[in-house]
């Protein structure tokens, strides 16, 4: 039952603000004649990086876990970093292909 109060409230505080802000540009857009793609990309340049930065900004992370996601990063970092003078000299050699060709 625990569990069923947790999807309530996720439910309340989440996908209820989404949907009522879409019933009201459906509502609204018409009237305001707004093109949507202008909308669009006002959130996707705007608010969406404003989102994150206020989430990230506000979020409480352990100092072991950063630990372990900066150790993560840097051994992703890594990984992708080694295998790609072997890739250069590999094409450099074979010029009749490109990046994606060679492999």
């Amino acid at each position: 039952m625990e569990n069923i109060g947790g999807i309530f409230l996720v439910f309340l505080n989440v996908v209820t603000p989404v949907f009522i802000l879409v019933v009201i540009g459906y509502f609204v857009g018409p009237r305001l004649k707004i093109d949507a793609r202008s909308l669009s990309r006002t959130a996707y340049f705007v608010f969406i990086p404003a989102f994150v930065f206020n989430i990230i900004s506000e979020a409480k992370i352990d100092s072991e876990l950063a630990l372990q996601m900066l150790s993560f990063i840097l051994v992703a970092q890594i990984a992708v970093a080694l295998p790609a003078p072997v890739q250069g000299n590999y094409s450099r050699f074979r010029a009749d292909c490109n990046v994606w060709q060679c492999w």
